[in-house]
């Protein structure tokens, strides 16, 4: 067997590739040139390294055509990039992302009263629930990915003072790539009080692109209010994958 006590002064340098279990230890051709412990076990017992402290005990392993990393015992397992954790799976199997990307947002109780008429409108909203990863931008209203991939976002609207006399109503989710519409005649015989309306889209986005809620009313009056009440209207989405 091979020691090396890690509290000797000293310093053991190995200039080549070292081998456990083989005596011709090589490299994975993965990273040409790079250095590599090859520990080999020829039957389906399992190779291991085992790294241990005086609390703590994990493995990194190849065992039955499964590549495992993991703890043995009920410590966590984490995950770090940039000096940061990025990601967590507990004693349960939980697994946490602290920096993923996601957000919610609100209007924080002001109303976004006598919605334009004929036009695209911007919903506005100026309080963060939370903004992991600091991708919402509340001066412009907008979320921008920081990374390219899929991200769920939803929106839920509650309208207010909504005119019959309307040949529709589009809220809508805008991104950079696409604009997902939602559609409703709100010819219901007389002006209605109250409507929510709730739109959601797995949206494809590139890094640096921007997602916001937008409203346009066909004809009618502008007398259509967006709720700002923070239990009726919000802006939420995370990165999915």
């Amino acid at each position: 067997a091979l020691t090396l006590d890690m509290s000797d002064a000293g310093t053991a340098v190995f200039n080549n590739n070292i081998g456990i279990g083989t005596s011709s230890p090589t490299g994975t051709g993965w990273q040409s040139g790079a250095k590599t412990l090859h520990i080999n076990q020829n039957s389906t017992n399992g190779a291991l390294l085992r790294l241990t402290s005086s609390n703590t005990d994990a493995i990194v392993g190849a065992f039955n055509n499964v590549m495992q990393v993991g703890t043995i015992g009920a410590d966590p397992l984490a995950f770090y990039t940039n000096s940061a954790e990025t990601m967590r799976i507990d004693a349960i199997g939980a697994v946490t992302m602290p920096l993923q990307p996601a957000f919610s947002v609100n209007k924080g109780g002001t109303n976004q009263n006598n919605l334009a008429v004929g036009s695209d409108v911007t919903i506005t909203f100026d309080t963060e629930r939370f903004d992991q990863n600091a991708d919402f931008n509340l001066g412009a209203n907008s979320f921008t990915a920081p990374v390219t991939g899929k991200y769920m976002l939803s929106s839920t609207i509650r309208l207010e003072n909504l005119d019959s006399a309307a040949a529709y109503y589009i809220p809508m989710i805008k991104t950079s790539n696409q604009i997902y519409r939602f559609i409703f005649d709100p010819d219901f015989g007389q002006d209605a009080v109250y409507w929510t309306v709730s739109v959601s889209v797995l949206a494809d986005m590139d890094a640096s692109d921007t997602a916001f809620i937008s409203y346009n009313q066909g004809a009618g009056s502008a007398q259509t209010d967006a709720s700002g009440d923070d239990d009726y209207t919000f802006f939420t989405g995370y990165l999915a994958c």
